[in-house]
């Protein structure tokens, strides 16, 4: 299983550390780097990432005002020099808090944290989750198997389907009306030509928009009057 990453830092010498500590470890693939937090922000509203490592201290945006600024952030290593700033970390479920500077071991240890998340998004138990709510995704030459109680939104982008879930995102090369075909079709609506959500998760409901955990999407026309009908 390949993990796409992005690091954010206002330090260069740091984003090189990381970068070089990185390469030593297989299976990561850097996507991006960035020293502003308002620049990561932009990208990470339109890109998916499997976990990112960041700074806390930042002139423009604080790497926890950047976590807060999304409304479903990554996973989040954080690498900083404040251990000040641990128990607010918390906040975000982070899955690891690294104090610079970094050593090898301890980055290794923080990725394979992520990998164990990200391969087991929800622990299950024996017969806790049958067969049929069990999502089968294929992402690329791999394949993730999650609950799908886990899933929040499908959104199509062109000829692939982005699977939403609180952390993470993943793509797989197949449309929309495909994907939802291969789901129980109970527990989701399409609201839109490009989504279609999971109604355990609806949170609000508008005359031209609905919200799904914290994000706002578009109610099209040729789906308002049905979905209004069911859930206003």
């Amino acid at each position: 299983m390949t993990l796409r990453w992005i690091a954010i830092d206002d330090e260069p010498l740091a984003l090189t550390v990381v970068r070089n500590l990185a390469r030593q470890i297989p299976g990561l693939e850097l996507l991006a780097e960035f020293r502003s937090g308002l620049a990561a922000m932009e990208y990470l509203r339109v890109h998916p990432v499997d976990f990112i490592f960041l700074d806390i201290n930042m002139p423009d945006l604080s790497g926890l005002d950047l976590l807060r600024s999304l409304p479903l952030p990554p996973l989040v290593i954080f690498t900083t020099a404040y251990a000040e700033y641990a128990v607010e970390s918390y906040e975000f479920d982070a899955v690891d808090y690294l104090l610079k500077p970094i050593a090898l071991p301890k980055l290794v240890q923080a990725v394979e944290k992520v990998r164990q998340r990200l391969t087991s998004p929800t622990p299950l138990t024996a017969g806790s989750a049958p067969e049929s709510q069990i999502a089968v995704i294929r992402d690329g030459p791999e394949t993730h198997r999650i609950p799908v109680s886990d899933l929040l939104y499908l959104e199509a982008s062109g000829n692939h389907t982005y699977y939403h879930t609180r952390r993470r995102k993943l793509i797989c090369t197949t449309s929309l009306t495909d994907a939802l075909a291969s789901l129980p079709a109970s527990p989701f609506r399409r609201i839109h030509r490009s989504f279609a959500i999971q109604v355990a998760h609806l949170q609000k409901v508008e005359r031209h928009q609905v919200t799904v955990a914290g994000v706002a999407l578009p109610l099209g026309k040729t789906y308002r009057e049905a979905f209004l009908a069911e859930f206003l």
